[in-house]
């Protein structure tokens, strides 16, 4: 592993809220070791102590754990402190939990124990943004899938991304390496990656895979036909194919959809 020499790159201004101690030992012994670059100001590990140190010092890089003791999310602390320019990476130990929320929000992060060559990829995000990361819209939408009450996602694309209410997608659509997202006011968006990951992101949403390249919006069904092998009819007389190993759990997703 090749580590890049502080004095030949800007130095980043840093800190980390975090309420378990060994936790930030941790980050700090990885930052100095694979982020020379990266300078830590200081700590924090609850509400007050966070809001304090990031206002005081405002640091160009916050590492924040998603959940704090005593009920406290970063969350709280994010919109509490005073408005700047600044760049967030978290940090959870719940790799499972984490992840759908952190896809809804098109969000990286980091899980525990951290992995040195991931911690330098997101270093490295930082210092050559892709995307504007850090809107308070998209932390609503980190909120929200989190606590299980996702109404957008935000879909990125490669010239931009779009901020979507789940309500006003009729389908997804394998297109290659891509996948196309087909809306009610008629818009397409083409996102890079698989459909069989947005299957599991939007599962818990109403979406149901019902054929190898087709995710659909149970909401937007309107009739099942038997015919040409058996397709479903959306809003607006689109017709999805469905193959044969989905069909039971398209009727059963119906059904839960109707009742």
């Amino acid at each position: 592993m090749t580590i890049a020499n502080p004095a030949e790159r800007e130095l980043i201004t840093a800190v980390i809220i975090e309420d378990e101690a060994n936790a930030v030992a941790l980050l700090t012994e990885n930052l100095k070791a694979y982020c020379p670059h990266v300078k830590i100001l200081g700590s924090a590990d609850d509400f007050e102590r966070g809001i304090e140190l990031i206002d005081t010092v405002k640091p160009m890089l916050i590492f924040m754990d998603i959940r704090l003791g005593h009920g406290i999310e970063s969350f709280d602390i994010l919109r509490n402190i005073k408005s700047y320019d600044y760049k967030l990476i978290f940090v959870t130990a719940y790799r499972e939990y984490a992840q759908k929320a952190f896809d809804f929000a098109a969000l990286h992060y980091l899980s525990k124990p951290i992995n040195p060559l991931l911690l330098i990829e997101a270093v490295d995000r930082f210092v050559y943004p892709t995307r504007d990361e850090n809107s308070p819209e998209t932390f609503q939408i980190l909120e929200d899938a989190i606590k299980n009450k996702a109404t957008r996602i935000k879909l990125v694309g490669r010239d931009g991304f779009d901020i979507v209410e789940l309500e006003t997608i009729y389908y997804c659509q394998s297109d290659g390496a891509y996948v196309r997202f087909f809306l009610n006011d008629g818009r397409e968006i083409l996102v890079c990656s698989s459909l069989g990951r947005y299957e599991v992101i939007l599962s818990e949403y109403g979406f149901l895979r019902v054929h190898n390249r087709y995710v659909v919006n149970l909401r937007h069904v309107t009739r099942y036909s038997y015919t040409d092998g058996g397709q479903v009819e959306l809003v607006g007389k689109i017709k999805i194919p469905v193959s044969r190993p989905h069909r039971e759990k398209l009727f059963n997703g119906l059904n839960l959809i109707t009742t």
